[in-house]
């Protein structure tokens, strides 16, 4: 469902820019640069972003790609991370030590590395701030 709506968001063009509301944050590529900002305003021409720096016109003709910011990935993201990191941190407690099982200790390693995997996994998930393409040049 999602790779459908991407595909119909690409395939309408630079109209899906012009769609964006202002203020929401974006991310947009050229042939030289990478710009992460809010969104001031966008037309048939160009793309204005303030940046921290400033704002920052992006003429249509030099723009690769824009993304716009969807943080309701965030969620799923997180949750992948945090599957990811705890099966790792599990396999690496098993790992460092296989026979503390036969010994009575079997999560002498596996608890905490299982929590600090899960942690790592759910920091890389759910802190960057996911970005969905909508325009990307012929």
């Amino acid at each position: 469902m999602m790779n459908l709506l991407l595909v119909v968001m690409m395939t309408a063009g630079w109209d899906a820019v012009l769609r964006v509301e202002t203020d929401r944050r974006v991310e947009v590529s050229t042939k030289t640069e990478r710009v992460r900002g809010t969104l001031v305003s966008a037309n048939e021409m160009a793309v204005v972003v303030r940046t921290k720096a400033g704002e920052k016109l992006l003429e249509k003709a030099e723009v690769k790609r824009v993304k716009v910011a969807d943080p309701g990935k965030r969620g799923r993201n997180g949750m992948i991370g945090t599957a990811i990191g705890l099966g790792a941190g599990l396999g690496l407690g098993f790992a460092v030590c296989p026979g503390c099982a036969n010994e009575g200790n079997g999560a002498k390693y596996v608890a905490p590395l299982g929590a600090a995997g899960a942690g790592a996994g759910a920091a890389a998930g759910f802190l960057p701030t996911p970005y969905s393409t909508i325009y990307v040049s012929q």
